[in-house]
């Protein structure tokens, strides 16, 4: 197992910050910056929520996986799409986080998903439909278990298969905190993550105030989260700034802790450039990453993506998408080679809590805290 690079993206000098440190992309928040997130407005239930980019011209596929989401918002339901998963050498951040794009490759000529795979859990048996693109005219298949997890499709007449994965990487929170000893979550002044700062739920930006020892007492700003491609000077893949408090010296505790805002959706400019609002997509470079929606009352739209060595994949899709909603006090885990993305589908402020894990988590090693 490789130990997590414990490098900090700032120092804390005498409850300063030391500018040398940071990084090209992520600074010191503004009165300005920090004045435009403090909105809170428009949160709807899940059915109410506008389209993203409804009106564009053209959308982009990450606006179209958004789609999909809102009009699959179910609790229990999970979505799963064969397609290739565009990496990049960016790592905006500084981090082992760098940027990604979704792609349908060469072979596919389609402007949409040549196929969605839709599971849908009731009373804990799961049920799967798979809706094929009108162009493929199929109307007979076969489903096969892969592995946990993982299914191939054979529409009837093909040698090809269409793979997907329906497993999630989201758990409760209280089930992932039960898994990790206090003592592999205590940060200084005897602090107990998770939610180290107790930030009340739904105040967005506005709760984020004398965090405590080890957090910047400012704001740290960028104006997208991963969402260009495939450097900074690419296409837009997510739209909306993000403010970050952070814990990443390891002096003030066990692991690395963000807290993260999200700007408020901007529906003009998603209309646009027809791109939705949120973060793009990213791999993971670091051990891994796990996002808690432990600060809101209300589900956000979220995928991982995986990449798989599977013979005889249709149309030579590398990766399959698995998206699905996170619930208010669930968490989202990706570990390293894996990608993840998540959006803001709300006109306010969305905040999220972000940890990154020590060593690529399992559960012989308290979900990656516990390194040996």
């Amino acid at each position: 197992m490789t130990l997590l690079r414990m490098t900090p993206l700032f120092f804390f000098v005498a409850g300063s910050i030391s500018f040398a440190c940071m990084t090209d992309s992520t600074k010191l928040s503004t009165k300005h910056q920090i004045k435009k997130f403090l909105s809170h407005n428009k949160r709807k239930p899940a059915n109410a929520i506008p389209k993203f980019a409804e009106s564009a011209t053209l959308l982009s596929l990450e606006s179209k996986l958004g789609n999909l989401l809102l009009a699959n918002n179910a609790k229990f339901v999970v979505l799963s799409i064969p397609t290739v998963i565009q990496k990049s050498s960016y790592h905006p951040f500084g981090d082992g986080q760098s940027n990604a794009k979704l792609n349908l490759g060469l072979l596919w000529k389609e402007k949409d998903f040549p196929v969605v795979g839709v599971q849908e859990t009731v009373s804990g048996k799961s049920v799967r439909k798979y809706i094929f693109h009108p162009s493929l005219n199929i109307k007979e298949y076969q489903e096969i278990q892969v592995k946990d997890g993982w299914y191939k499709v054979q529409p009837k007449g093909w040698k090809d298969y269409f793979y997907f994965s329906f497993e999630t990487s989201t758990l409760s929170l209280n089930e992932f905190i039960k898994a990790i000893p206090e003592t592999y979550r205590t940060f200084s002044k005897n602090r107990i993550a998770p939610n180290i700062a107790k930030i009340a739920k739904a105040t967005g930006a506005e709760g984020f105030k004398n965090l405590g020892e080890g957090y910047n007492s400012t704001s740290w700003y960028a104006d997208s989260v991963h969402g260009v491609f495939p450097d900074a000077n690419g296409a837009k893949t997510a739209l909306g700034g993000v403010l970050t408090w952070g814990i990443v010296d390891k002096n003030f505790g066990p692991f690395k802790n963000l807290y993260t805002c999200f700007e408020a959706r901007n529906i003009a400019l998603e209309n646009s450039t027809g791109v939705p609002s949120g973060a793009g997509w990213h791999l993971i470079g670091d051990a891994a990453e796990t996002v808690l929606n432990n600060l809101e009352n209300l589900a956000l739209p979220v995928a991982t993506g995986r990449t798989h060595s599977f013979s005889e994949s249709a149309f030579g899709f590398t990766e399959s998408i698995t998206a699905t909603w996170l619930q208010t006090d669930e968490v989202l885990i990706s570990q390293n080679g894996n990608f993840h993305w998540y959006l803001n589908p709300y006109e306010s402020t969305v905040c999220t809590e972000i940890w990154v894990h020590n060593c690529i988590p399992n559960t012989s090693n308290n979900w990656g805290f516990n390194c040996q």
